[in-house]
């Protein structure tokens, strides 16, 4: 035991080191470059504690051989055109996306435009589709809040103020992860249970709008209005936009979930701000903010490179011990010891073994690394009160490791919207001069069933279009859908968003503490997971939030900053 305290106390002396596994500069996930950046907030100028930071590039050939083989990048069609319709921009809310719309300005990032200055063509359709040539609703983007209103009325407007409270809850939530306030965000349950939240994200999104008689069945009275076609909004809307952000379903993501979901998608384009170049644009500004916010603090210092720096190299392997952590490549060699690691991946995908050393015989063999918590040995120490890790032995929830959900993204070029196919009710022989195709189908969950897996359609101009769809489409169903001379210009498929089932229970961002039974004699062998925060809900600014928070518990353990740690919970939605 003796030996275990001195190895504890060089690891408390010795300057840290830090390692993020994750995406590089050009990644499509924003939690990498943002953890760094934020810990660069919280560093003191000068500080003898700090010695490294590297982050390692999970992805490095995967995203080397993706801008070598995306096609679709140099189409100008999609270079100028932007995410709603299908281009190579990525869309955010200064209302909504705080912390991802101040890393924008802070990198002067020259291509950030409003989308109301983008939209060239704002009279082009929107459908709502059912399949099989039913069509729920069309309309237009200026007429999309009077359409909902008309045809959704009372559903539409209970979605809304319940929207509206959480969009009150969520402003009150920043405040906990600002600098000033210097509250220690354990997990993503501490923030939901602080503003009174919680209970949605615990609650599958179809429950919630039952106890609001938000129904799939309309009413009684609502059948029979003789001037106004009326529809299910959770049926055709909601299950349409759900189905395009998380290819899931109201009855399969959580209350939460659901209603920030249908707040992005609702939210005022005069808020919304999209950056050419998407999130690897996003991503590159945010390492290159990291790199600046290291050499303003320690000018002194003669290359960064040793101390702040990109490792395109892939770690497999991660063995913790009383001094921390050592990876290793898939070869077997060592990429290096650490004291703190950063998981930014999704760790039911990241493919990487966590395997621990024996405290008592650091020569037997490894053993897996208990993820869900250690027993904590000192008894006056109370729950969730260690950082934020759970003292008490526990797994971890299902929604952490399930396989995300997928899509497939298909690109195509020559396509000639069949309009007898998707509208039979029009022809374009009576079609208006300047009529137009529609500029995006959004499938109910109806439409997702009749029409081959396939959520969304855009337009990204007259003859190219982007499909999303959770399994490949042969070129037989595209020639349905856009005839016979359609090309495939791309198909990719990636991981969207957690598989909630319904729930949003995550695990806290500290996933294991080696620390743990030494009474504060090591600040060594911690390990975070900031996309805890996506378990709950999985979007941009999520992700931002779940970096921010665990930059900052890792300087409050590195005692760069100060913090309290609040008990008391808001009044719950």
């Amino acid at each position: 035991m003796r030996q275990l305290l001195v190895l504890a106390l060089l690891a408390q002396c010795q300057a840290q080191r830090i390692a993020i596994l994750g995406g590089g500069r050009s990644a499509e996930d924003i939690t990498s470059t943002f953890v760094a950046k934020y810990l660069m907030d919280f560093l003191p100028s000068n500080c003898s504690s700090f010695q490294s930071l590297l982050l390692f590039d999970q992805k490095f050939h995967d995203n080397e051989n993706r801008s070598k083989n995306r096609n679709i990048k140099s189409h100008p069609a999609y270079r100028d055109s932007f995410l709603f319709a299908g281009g190579d921009s990525a869309v955010f809310s200064s209302k909504l996306d705080p912390l991802v719309t101040e890393m924008i300005r802070n990198g002067n990032l020259n291509n950030l435009t409003t989308i109301i200055a983008t939209l060239d063509d704002t009279n082009a359709s929107i459908v709502f589709h059912d399949g099989n040539g039913a069509v729920a609703l069309e309309t237009t983007m200026p007429n999309l809040l009077s359409a909902f209103y008309w045809r959704y009325n009372v559903d539409y407007y209970v979605v809304s103020r319940l929207a509206s409270k959480v969009k009150g809850k969520l402003e009150e939530a920043y405040r906990i992860l600002e600098q000033e306030s210097w509250e220690l965000v354990q997990s993503p349950a501490h923030i939901w249970n602080r503003v009174g939240m919680e209970g949605l994200t615990r609650t599958p999104f179809d429950v919630v709008l039952e106890k609001y008689r938000v129904t799939e069945v309309l009413t009684f009275w609502r059948q029979y209005l003789p001037w106004i076609p009326q529809g299910s909004f959770r049926r055709e809307a909601l299950s349409s936009i759900l189905l395009r952000q998380y290819h899931q379903d109201v009855s399969q993501v959580n209350g939460l979930a659901g209603l920030i979901s249908f707040l992005s998608a609702m939210e005022d384009d005069n808020h919304k701000y999209i950056v050419k170049g998407a999130i690897e644009e996003l991503t590159r500004s945010a390492w290159e903010q990291t790199l600046q916010s290291y050499q303003a603090k320690f000018p002194d210092c003669s290359s960064v490179a040793n101390s702040v720096s990109l490792q395109p190299s892939q770690v497999v392997t991660v063995v913790g011990s009383v001094s921390g952590f050592e990876l290793y490549n898939a070869d077997g060699r060592s990429m290096g010891e650490f004291d703190q690691v950063i998981l930014t991946e999704p760790l039911s995908s990241c493919g990487i073994e966590f395997l621990i050393k024996s405290h008592v015989d650091e020569t037997a063999v490894l053993q897996p690394m208990p993820l869900g918590g250690l027993v904590e040995n000192s008894e006056d120490v109370a729950l969730m009160d260690h950082d934020g890790h759970d003292p008490l032995p526990r797994r971890l929830p299902g929604v952490a490791t399930r396989p995300y959900t997928r899509i497939v993204t298909t690109v195509v070029e020559d396509a000639t919207f069949q309009l007898d196919y998707w509208l039979p009710g029009k022809s374009i022989n009576n079609a208006s001069p300047d009529w137009t195709p529609p500029q995006q189908i959004f499938m109910t969950s109806s439409g997702r069933t009749n029409e081959f897996n396939v959520t969304n359609i855009a337009r990204i101009n007259h003859n190219v279009y982007k499909i999303t769809s959770s399994q490949p489409l042969s070129i037989e169903i595209l020639c349905r859908f856009f005839g016979d001379r359609v090309k495939v210009v791309e198909e990719t498929s990636n991981d969207i968003a957690p598989d909630y089932q319904g729930d949003g229970i995550a695990t806290p961002f500290l996933l294991y503490d080696g620390s743990t039974g030494f009474q504060g004699h090591t600040k060594a062998g911690a390990l975070y997971y900031p996309r805890a925060m996506e378990l709950t809900v999985s979007n941009t600014e999520m992700k931002a939030i779940g970096a921010k928070a665990v930059a900052k518990l890792i300087a409050n353990r590195l005692a760069w900053i100060e913090t309290i740690k609040p008990s008391y919970g808001g009044d719950e939605l």
